[in-house]
């Protein structure tokens, strides 16, 4: 894959890179390194995208903001 932009978060630190190639092999990120042309089996060209991890877990906070503060005057328990 070629990434435009390719937002990594690597020991916690999050940093911008630009024009990378990402080599994947099955679900396993295997090479990130500067894109220079390589070739793939399957490739997807996103040089005009930011790539960046998923936001895994995300869904289940979503539902929570909307019943925000719905049954503060009941105890705990009910």
């Amino acid at each position: 894959m070629r990434a435009g932009l390719l937002l990594t978060m690597k020991d916690g630190q999050t940093a911008i890179e630009r024009d990378r190639f990402v080599g994947v092999t099955g679900s396993v990120i295997t090479a990130i390194e500067p894109w220079s042309g390589q070739k793939a089996k399957t490739f997807i060209d996103a040089g005009e995208k930011l790539v960046m991890p998923g936001l895994i877990n995300g869904h289940t906070h979503l539902p929570m903001s909307l019943f925000r503060g719905l049954a503060d005057d009941l105890p705990f328990e009910e």
